[in-house]
């Protein structure tokens, strides 16, 4: 990639990003008619004529580590992630900055840096200051998985996936991530929403509360001095609570929508990063300096087992619906620990509750006809869309900087001949019409992001107008640093050094103080991503050597 190439891979304009909608799609009543793009029509087919493709579904499990994983299994528990463990392949999957569940999360969808597919935190406008909203799909500046599949004449089902809110028109359906969170959401098409049975109130007590609560929840006692469960019910309120509803609305509405039988499948879980981050230390409090109080500890210990033992549940009743002829990805954007050391939440009020801190190392777990058994390394996150493409038979963009772990694939697969490419990506998408989410639900949302401390609990709901269009460029310093320093690890990691050379004197150009900065940011969080893994990520010292003479610069 040439300097000129990398100045203007950012994605299309800000403008044409939201301009260049529905010449591809077509709705019409009754069904969908797709005009699909003549270069990837021409393109499919790489695995041969006979070739009988299996259904794809990836459930994706935000916060999911083996460190948790694991050890439940050895303890017999997670049958259904002893299933997969045992007959298909698993990694220590390599995440990099910043682990944003928005922005990772996008990235796996996209195959592409998140300074090109725009979707950079959680809020936007994404600078410094004033009123902000939930990021939208409308940000959003390249192709989804679901698009280049529908594209390619494949069917597609996704329910809850972050940052899918205003749903997109497919071959296929979208359930909104916001309409799983009860607030105001879009489905395609429109009137899927009436066929689901949402619970719309998640501040309303609810009967599967009690599969992870150890008391009889009540949010009222957070807020009563007298009740012998007012500290537990603080520690859970307003996240873990809201995250068990949203859940078990993506299950059902999941459960009912694998009826259709698409060839991808997707579902999104975030009870693990919400109950880890909130119960982290009742769980293990090994790396904190003094002990959690006996009785808040036997009411919330089981908090982090119970979220992983729902969404073992949920993966079981998936494997009963698609069968043993379906390939299953399991996948998280990244691992969890102790909010402890370098990851101690600085806010002190907030570090009262948020125990558990993301770490580097997320999970990847797959089995089915197209992948082998065994436990592999150096797998990151920007191979796992070239991985799902590969599983859907879709050409891959040369614009995509991950590759194929082909290590994980089955003969079956590899012997059938090489996957074909494509310059790029020709697709283009458009978005169901509907109206701005309420003022209400932004609050809402926002409110639970500040709960987690993931946003500045000063942060105010609003909404601009059209006329705001940001990109990285338009943050701040930190936004830079955190949003380009994966795309510079991710290039060291493969030994891309031209092209790490060119960021570096890109970001110059654009802000020559996050640039000094650049070289100490990237160089610690170097540090942390190697303490994750067992096995070496970067060169002996490669980071450091690489950006040294920047330093002097």
């Amino acid at each position: 990639m040439d300097g000129a190439a990398l100045e203007d891979s950012g994605g299309p304009s800000p403008e044409s990003g939201r301009e260049r909608i529905g010449r591809t799609f077509r709705a019409r009543r009754g069904g969908l008619t797709l005009a699909v793009t003549s270069v990837l029509a021409a393109s499919c087919g790489w695995l041969g004529e006979g070739w009988s493709r299996s259904p794809l579904v990836v459930v994706c499990v935000d916060g999911a580590t083996w460190d948790v994983i694991d050890p439940m299994l050895e303890r017999g528990e997670l049958p259904n992630f002893r299933r997969l463990v045992e007959r298909g392949a698993r990694c220590d999957l390599i995440t990099l900055p910043p682990t944003q569940s928005p922005v990772i999360w996008t990235t796996y969808a996209t195959g592409v840096f998140p300074r090109v597919h725009n979707v950079l935190d959680f809020t936007y406008p994404y600078s410094r200051g004033g009123e902000k909203r939930p990021v939208e799909a409308t940000e959003r500046r390249a192709p989804a998985i679901w698009n280049v599949a529908s594209d390619a004449g494949r069917s597609v089902g996704v329910v809850g996936y972050y940052v899918t809110e205003p749903a997109e028109v497919v071959n296929g359906f979208i359930v909104s991530d916001t309409l799983m969170e009860g607030w105001g959401g879009s489905t395609f098409p429109p009137e899927l929403a009436d066929e689901l049975d949402v619970i719309s109130d998640p501040l309303q007590p609810h009967p599967i509360l009690s599969e992870f609560f150890a008391w009889d929840y009540d949010p009222k006692d957070g807020e009563e001095p007298t009740s012998p469960y007012q500290y537990p019910t603080q520690v859970v309120e307003g996240a873990v609570d809201h995250a068990v509803i949203r859940d078990e609305n993506v299950r059902s509405a999941s459960l009912r929508l694998m009826e259709r039988e698409v060839d991808l499948f997707m579902a999104y879980s975030r009870i693990i990063d919400h109950a880890s981050h909130r119960t982290w230390r009742y769980y293990d409090d090994t790396d904190f300096p003094d002990r959690a109080k006996a009785t808040h500890r036997d009411l919330l210990d089981d908090v982090v087992p119970n979220a992983y033992r729902f969404v073992d549940r949920f993966l079981g009743e998936l494997l009963e619906r698609c069968g043993e002829d379906a390939n299953v990805v399991v996948v998280s954007d990244h691992g969890f620990g102790s909010a402890t050391g370098e990851y101690m939440i600085p806010d002190k009020r907030l570090a009262r509750i948020l125990t558990g801190a993301h770490r580097y190392d997320g999970i990847l777990l797959a089995a089915g006809p197209d992948f082998r058994e065994g436990t592999y390394e150096h797998v990151s996150l920007m191979d796992v869309a070239p991985l799902l493409m590969t599983l859907l038979d879709v050409p891959l963009s040369a614009e995509l900087p991950g590759r194929v772990p082909r290590e994980m694939l089955a003969e079956r697969l590899l012997e059938r001949g090489s996957l074909q490419t494509v310059e790029r990506y020709e697709s283009e998408w458009t978005f169901v019409d509907i109206a701005p989410a309420s003022e209400e639900d932004d609050r809402r949302a926002l409110e639970q992001l500040q709960a987690l401390g993931y946003i500045d609990s000063s942060t105010k709901a609003g909404r601009q107008g059209p006329s705001v269009v940001e990109d990285v460029w338009s943050g701040d310093g930190t936004l830079k640093l955190k949003t380009l320093s994966g795309e510079l690890l991710f290039l060291l990691m493969r030994d891309r050094r031209e092209e790490a050379e060119q960021l570096m004197s890109l970001l110059t150009r654009k802000d020559p103080e996050a640039a000094k900065a650049m070289p100490f940011y990237a160089i610690s969080e170097a540090k942390r991503v190697e303490e994750n893994f067992p096995f070496q990520v970067f060169g002996q010292g490669d980071v450091a050597r690489f950006l040294r003479p920047w330093v002097r610069r």
